[in-house]
């Protein structure tokens, strides 16, 4: 658990086995997570206080769940749940305390996609995913009744939906759905408008960049452009190292970027005065001070370290800092990267936690870094900024 500025809070849960798929409960008072605990027969829904600990778990341990969504109003919870004496997955809707189970007839003969159901904004309809027949064919986008449980058929999806992924999302209007799949002329999953009206799937994002998860917003219009109705960027910071006077900022991107885009993204940004540059990780002090402040950029942030190929296939790269600083000092996830035979340039993103998870950060875990292709997308950054001059 973190609070809004990114500062580590404490692990939710208990700390011998994990909890997955958390969903906020309308009041904020607490949350649905499922998890496996020691003495389960299977995964389960379990109620968790904010403040850490496991209340209670809500299902009978009977069978499989994977996912809970809670209605708007916090009175019933639609429950992605193991289809008994058959295979695949079912919507069930309970009461929050897992009582008054009612069954969703009409999941197909495959079942149900794992992605978690979503409520209309006033709570009266459930949009979910029935799979496809075939692994050629399309799966199909239903919208239920709350009260009836009648469901209807609105459209088809292409391309398979990935487990436990909320892929779908409701417009404010609540005839529409933002919706994350592979349309037909892409590759990649891009996000989507579809329209329940006259069955019209819209493309938003950039053909070229790949969209994973999106949620619409309260303040989204549908006249607005595509880019509005996507998380903007988030940046954590400024910190100010007190012994070198550097300040950084942890930059999360609204969509994911590659090193040169993250390198001409921190040429442009400003902190009183003075330009950014990709960060420069000199030592393992500094490392673990940035560890300490920005927990969440352990894995996929782009660093300034750039390696260019020495020509020998298999020799270390030669390494430098972006803003001239002498590579001295080097973190590695395993061995010192090497050129491959295609000589292929390399760029340093963080990686991974020496020894502990980054919920469990002490001050004697690191960054480990990763050499990666620098045309490969990651999730942002860290800037660095110079200490300002001393006054004359």
């Amino acid at each position: 658990m973190h609070d809004a500025g990114g500062d580590l809070l404490h692990a939710l849960g208990d700390p011998e086995w994990p909890l997955i798929a958390v969903a906020w409960t309308p009041d904020g008072a607490s949350l649905l997570a499922t998890g496996q605990a020691p003495g389960d027969a299977t995964t389960n829904i379990y109620l968790v206080d904010p403040a850490g600990p496991v209340l209670r778990r809500i299902t009978d341990d009977s069978v499989e769940r994977l996912t809970a969504a809670p209605s708007p109003d916090g009175s019933t919870v639609a429950v992605i749940s193991k289809r008994p004496r058959r295979a695949g997955y079912q919507v069930v809707l309970m009461g929050m305390d897992g009582q008054s189970e009612r069954v969703v007839p009409g999941s197909g003969s495959q079942g149900v996609r794992e992605t978690r159901p979503v409520w209309s904004p006033d709570g009266s309809r459930i949009a979910y995913l029935n799979k496809a027949d075939s692994l050629e064919g399309r799966d199909a986008l239903l919208i239920m009744d709350a009260t009836t449980l009648r469901a209807t058929e609105v459209g088809r999806l292409p391309g398979p939906q990935g487990p436990l992924h909320q892929r779908l999302d409701w417009f404010p209007e609540g005839n529409a759905l933002l919706v994350v799949a592979q349309t037909e002329d892409n590759t990649r999953y891009q996000t989507c408008r579809f329209d329940m009206d006259t069955g019209q799937m819209t493309q938003l994002s950039q053909g070229f960049e790949e969209a994973v998860v999106a949620s619409v917003g309260p303040v989204a219009q549908p006249s607005r452009a595509g880019g509005d109705l996507v998380t903007p960027p988030v940046s954590f910071g400024p910190v100010t190292h007190p012994r070198t006077g550097h300040a950084y900022y942890a930059v999360f991107a609204a969509r994911r970027v590659t090193w040169e885009q993250a390198r001409a993204a921190a040429r442009d940004m400003a902190y009183q005065g003075r330009r950014g540059y990709l960060a420069s990780v000199t030592s393992e002090e500094e490392g673990r001070y940035l560890l300490a402040e920005f927990p969440l950029t352990h894995h996929g942030m782009w660093l300034g370290g750039y390696g260019g190929p020495t020509g020998t296939p298999g020799a270390p790269f030669d390494w430098e800092w972006l803003n001239g600083e002498p590579w001295d000092y080097a973190s590695w996830h395993g061995d010192t990267p090497v050129s491959p035979d295609e000589w292929k340039d390399r760029a340093a993103m963080t990686w991974s936690l020496h020894g502990r998870y980054p919920e469990r950060a002490r001050t004697e875990d690191r960054y480990t870094w990763h050499a990666q292709n620098p045309l490969q997308e990651e999730i942002g950054f860290i800037v660095e900024f110079d200490a300002p001059s001393a006054p004359a």
